[in-house]
């Protein structure tokens, strides 16, 4: 069955189809565009979603000091920039990573170290080791899709060769490892919220000690925070959560703009379209996220946050069990882990990829595009991952058969890339 969208909604948004898969023509790389996806990639606004009081989980939020950006990246370069990162001081980073990882530590002087990763998706210490140096300043953590491997581990590497720990929670932002909230093993940790809350700017960098460099915040304006609260409600009402607010969108944007005609042609990759992130760090560290992103935080229905994401990211579960051509990575849902999405390994998933986006499967593809360093090459696990695994969500927005549809898309994708 596919998910209802809105379709009224859907077609005065100019995104409605989108530039983000690359084709060769003539010895150039195009972006194609490609359908929205017909089902939330990310959580959209539901009157479910909040509570005032009686949900509190363990999350980052627990941390004794928090600052917000505008996402994740804009927080882990802060956090660099507070431990005064040096040029030459080496950054340690696993090498099943996304570059935003990468382009902080670049714009803060740094260098990028990459170690290897062992298949459950902790980190190799014994690799770890052989890439230390005199030069060596700190070591991130990622906590994969929001499960916690061998954390207390890595903490205990760090204290005992003098490094800072930093904490990847952009996959992580609710949970708890033996009773211990994410977000409390490193000296800084950095969450994404954006990612678990139906909002579409927020990031926040939270550290055991108040950060000794000050931070000029630079708030968004009234009219900032309007577009960002109207973006907010225009979301739900694209994938029909709201049928008033639906008719109320369509409404505005009639009378503000005309209908965006779909997206056809192929637009070439320029190396100021592949730079974009690199070049936009510095201007935007110091910006606060809007009010709307404070406002779901704190009003957050956190309690069914936890349990909706665990009991998709079960369903999906039961649907590939047996299944030999499609395969969970992470087979087993732990006490403590709230997941961020389902990653699920298929064989031949660069042949069956563009059936899937055109499609409209809502999905993720962590770490498709690896950094480019012979180190990053010669760990067989991420380079793996990177070319069979792709992520479908399981977010508390989802509903039953929107995750159903899922799987038979993919199935019936599998089919028609034989």
């Amino acid at each position: 069955m596919k998910p209802i969208i809105n379709e009224k909604t859907r077609q005065w948004r100019p995104d409605g189809h989108s530039q983000t898969t690359t084709i060769m023509k003539g010895g150039q790389s195009y972006y194609r565009p490609i359908p929205m996806p017909h089902a939330p990639v990310f959580p959209v606004a539901d009157f479910s979603e909040f509570k005032l009081w009686g949900t509190r989980q363990p999350s980052q939020f627990d941390a004794p000091h928090l600052d917000h950006f505008i996402a994740a990246r804009y927080a882990l370069f802060a956090a660099l920039k507070d431990m005064e990162c040096q040029p030459g001081d080496e950054i340690l980073i696993p090498a099943y990573h996304c570059k935003a990882m990468i382009y902080p530590v670049l714009k803060a002087g740094g260098r990028p170290v990459f170690y290897k990763v062992r298949e459950d998706l902790s980190a190799d210490l014994d690799d770890l080791e052989t890439k230390l140096s005199r030069h060596t300043k700190a070591a991130l953590y990622v906590s994969y899709f929001g499960f916690f491997r061998d954390i207390e581990k890595f903490r205990a590497f760090c204290n005992s060769h003098n490094l800072l720990m930093i904490e990847d929670c952009a996959h992580a932002l609710f949970g708890h490892n033996n009773g211990i909230a994410t977000g409390s093993f490193g000296d800084y940790a950095i969450g994404s919220v954006k990612k678990f809350l139906p909002v579409s700017l927020g990031g926040i960098l939270t550290s055991r000690n108040v950060l000794k460099r000050g931070l000029a915040r630079r708030r968004p304006a009234l009219q900032e925070n309007v577009k960002f609260f109207y973006n907010t409600l225009e979301r739900s009402a694209q994938y029909g959560r709201h049928t008033g607010a639906g008719h109320l969108v369509h409404l505005l944007e009639k009378l503000r703009r005309p209908a965006a005609p779909p997206a056809s042609a192929d637009l070439p990759v320029t190396p100021e379209s592949q730079d974009m992130e690199n070049r936009f760090i510095d201007e935007k560290t110091n910006h606060c996220p809007p009010l709307v992103t404070y406002w779901a935080e704190r009003l957050c229905h956190q309690k069914r946050l936890v349990q909706k994401r665990r009991e998709n990211y079960q369903r999906l579960l039961s649907h590939v069990k047996g299944m030999t051509q499609l395969r969970p990575l992470l087979p087993q849902l732990p006490d403590g882990v709230v997941p961020y999405m389902f990653p699920l390994a298929l064989d031949n998933l660069e042949r069956v990829f563009p059936f899937l986006e055109d499609g409209g499967l809502p999905l993720q593809r962590f770490g498709q595009f690896l950094w480019p360093d012979k180190t990053v090459a010669a760990c067989r696990n991420s380079l793996f991952w990177s070319r069979h695994v792709l992520q479908l969500p399981c977010h508390q927005g989802l509903r039953s058969e929107e995750i159903d549809w899922m799987i038979e898309t993919v199935l019936r994708c599998l089919d028609k890339a034989a």
